[in-house]
C-alpha cells in the first residue's frame, strides 16, 4: 500500500525530475554498451571508438546511479545539489563528447542542447535556488527533526494546542443512567 511523505513539493518533483533522467539515460546508455562490445570484437577498428563509447556508457551509468540514489535517499537540499551537480556534470560530459566527435549538425547541436537544458540544468537550478533559499531549509530541517522523534517549532505552537488532531476523538464520558 502506498504511505505519504511529510516530504514538500519541491524535493518530490526533484526526486521525479531524476527518475525521467535516468530513464532517458537507460536507452542511450544501452545503445553505447552494446556499441562498445561491438568495436571490441572487430580488430580492424581502433581503439578510440571503444574507449570513448565505453567511457559515454559510463556517464549514462553515472547518471541512472545517481537518480536511483536520489529516488531512494531521503536528502538535505545540500546532498540534493550535489547530487544534481553530479548528474549535470555527467549530462555535460555526454553533450560535448556527442557534439565534438561526430560531424557538425545544427539540428542535433539543438535537440541535445534543449535537452540538457530541460533535463539537467533546470532541475540543478531549482536544488541550487531551494539551497539559498533560508525558509525552505528551515522546513526541510523541521521535517527531518519530526523524522527522527523531534518536537516542532511549527505544529507545536500554542496556535495548535487547540487543534481537533490533537484532541481526541471520543471522550471519556462518565454514563449516567437517568430514569
Amino acid at each position: 500500500m502506498f504511505t505519504t511523505t511529510k516530504q514538500p513539493l519541491g524535493p518530490t518533483v526533484l526526486r521525479f525530475a531524476g527518475v525521467i533522467q535516468g530513464l532517458v539515460a537507460l536507452p542511450c546508455m544501452i545503445q553505447l554498451a552494446c556499441s562498445t562490445f561491438l568495436y571490441w570484437s572487430h580488430c580492424y577498428d581502433t581503439w578510440f571508438y571503444f574507449t570513448t563509447h565505453l567511457l559515454a556508457a559510463s556517464a549514462c551509468l553515472g547518471i541512472i546511479f545517481t537518480a536511483a540514489v536520489h529516488w531512494k535517499a531521503e536528502t538535505t537540499s545540500f546532498q540534493t545539489l550535489k547530487l544534481e551537480v553530479i548528474k549535470t556534470a555527467l549530462a555535460e560530459i555526454l553533450f560535448v563528447w556527442v557534439n565534438l566527435t561526430h560531424s557538425w549538425h545544427l539540428k542535433r547541436y539543438i535537440a541535445t542542447g534543449l535537452a540538457v537544458v530541460v533535463l539537467f540544468w533546470a532541475p540543478f537550478y531549482y536544488a541550487y535556488v531551494a539551497r539559498n533559499d533560508k525558509n525552505s531549509n528551515e522546513v526541510l530541517e523541521d521535517n527531518e527533526r519530526l523524522d527522527s522523534g523531534g518536537r516542532s517549532a511549527y505544529t507545536d505552537s500554542p496556535l495548535y494546542t487547540d487543534a481537533p488532531e490533537k484532541t481526541p476523538l471520543l471522550r471519556s464520558q462518565p454514563c449516567t443512567l437517568s430514569g
